[in-house]
């Protein structure tokens, strides 16, 4: 059959101004130190703007200490995209800067709709301190932010990784998710967020560290430019709240997929280099609850977590953890552990006790403290050792953490149950389904009056004035 050559003349032309299919529409790896600005091609070189040099003693690493790299003709995803870094970071940003370091910005919002992403260290003004389940609808929940303001939300944030994306529903607002824990200074970092076209995700060294309360604009649209300027470093190459990064980059990178749990973390483990970053490699165990303040009866659910430090980040890991490595509890009245009241030893990440396990303590009313350490199976971690470059560690007690016990004839315990959140109430709060339950930070019922209403239940009345307070939803 003759093809019209017309029409594949045309079609040839429509494919070239499209991104081929898991192309990568920026990366910055600063290879060469006298062109910092270059980028693989067919990708555009960039320009730098004030001071960004080659990092002293480092190849292929550019150090940011009040400069940034322009990007033009940055082709703006129009799909799912991912975006991934490795940095590190001297100092979080100032308050001039609204307390945010930015690594890549794309973002515009003075001439017309607000559009494009950020990707960053601190979430400033937009931070939500409250967290979302504990509000009816997001006008509510936006409405309990303004008790703060943009000063403290970043304090507050300061340390957080941020990922926001313009929304096209709203020309003046944005998707946003951040990390539930801090990026660490003077320490490699890798950082990668993901918008798979319905949700917002942000990967902290290999890991998904996603703040899950704190996920702005789910479900919303995004607004994106198909060309855009992008800036590495800076937020944009004026003087007005610049948002320097303040430290080192060894690469940035966007791609138009989005990549997987599975393939981040490969990535990491690709950029891990014991020598420059870690050479600790152990599983490091922490209590994650319970904690002071909050309520349950009867028994104590325990809940622990593992931290993989380095090359250790590797599922296999988990693995052998649950194929033999056990855990050490033990519980005390006091941080020293001197004496210990109660040990046990599980085999499960998550496990109770019992009154009966806690007999020890029978009749005693205070603050209890517990740790936990993680036991391996002979020999089941030295390889992960080995390739870390570091001799395989003593087991190591994790820092005592604080709980309220009232074991008055071991009938009840105070401590947290697994649903508990911390809210910071207030008069006209709104609490979804079953009447909820309201405690002080250690532990006591708060005088607060609830009132029925259409789907839930309102706080009424609050002696005491707005605070935190534990949330304890749906009955005893």
């Amino acid at each position: 059959m003759i093809q019209n050559p017309l029409r594949i003349a045309a079609l040839v032309t429509i494919l070239a101004g499209l991104p081929l299919f898991s192309a990568e529409l920026l990366r910055l790896d600063f290879t060469d130190p006298a062109h910092l600005e270059t980028q693989a091609s067919p990708l555009p070189a960039g320009t730098v703007l004030g001071p960004v040099t080659a990092a002293a003693g480092l190849s292929g690493v550019a150090d940011f200490h009040g400069g940034v790299v322009r990007i033009p003709s940055f082709q703006g995803p129009q799909g799912p995209f991912s975006i991934e870094a490795r940095f590190q970071l001297r100092g979080y940003g100032p308050e001039d800067s609204r307390f945010i370091a930015d690594i890549l910005n794309t973002a515009t919002w003075d001439n017309g709709p607000s559009q494009g992403f950020a990707f960053r260290v601190g979430g400033s003004y937009l931070y939500p301190y409250a967290p979302r389940e504990a509000y009816r609808t997001d006008a509510e929940w936006q409405a309990a932010q303004g008790d703060y303001s943009y000063i403290d939300r970043g304090r507050m944030s300061v340390c957080f990784a941020d990922f926001v994306i313009a929304r096209k529903d709203d020309d003046r607002s944005w998707k946003q998710a951040l990390t539930d824990r801090c990026i660490e200074l003077g320490a490699w970092t890798h950082l990668a967020a993901v918008w798979d076209g319905a949700d917002m995700r942000i990967y902290l060294n290999g890991l998904d560290a996603t703040d899950t309360w704190r996920i702005d604009g789910a479900g919303k649209p995004t607004n994106i430019d198909s060309v855009e300027t992008a800036f590495v470093g800076s937020r944009y190459e004026g003087s007005y709240d610049p948002r320097h990064l303040d430290g080192l980059i060894d690469f940035v990178k966007v791609e138009n997929k989005a990549l997987t749990p599975a393939e981040i973390h490969a990535r990491y483990k690709e950029t891990f280099i014991p020598e420059k970053r870690d050479s600790l490699c152990m599983g490091v165990v922490v209590p994650k609850y319970p904690e002071a303040g909050q309520i349950c009866k009867g028994k104590i659910k325990i809940e622990i977590k593992v931290l993989n430090h380095g090359a250790c980040t590797d599922p296999a890991f988990i693995a052998g953890f649950l194929a033999g490595d056990s855990i050490a509890i033990e519980l005390s009245k006091n941080p020293a552990f001197n004496p210990v009241a109660v040990k046990a030893v599980v085999g499960s990440m998550a496990f109770d006790l019992d009154a009966k396990d806690l007999s020890a303590l029978a009749g005693y009313t205070g603050e209890i403290f517990w740790r936990v350490r993680l036991i391996p199976k002979a020999g089941a971690h030295a390889p992960l050792a080995k390739r870390a470059g570091a001799p395989a560690p003593d087991p190591e007690w994790s820092p005592a953490r604080p709980m309220l016990l009232d074991l008055a004839g071991v009938t009840a315990l105070a401590a947290p149950r697994r649903n508990s959140t911390l809210v910071r109430a207030e008069t006209g709060m709104f609490f979804a389904g079953a009447e909820p339950r309201l405690f002080d930070l250690r532990g006591t019922r708060a005088p607060v009056r609830l009132v029925r209403v259409e789907g839930g239940w309102r706080l009424a009345d609050m002696p005491a004035g707005p605070g935190l307070l534990w949330l304890c939803p749906g009955p005893e």
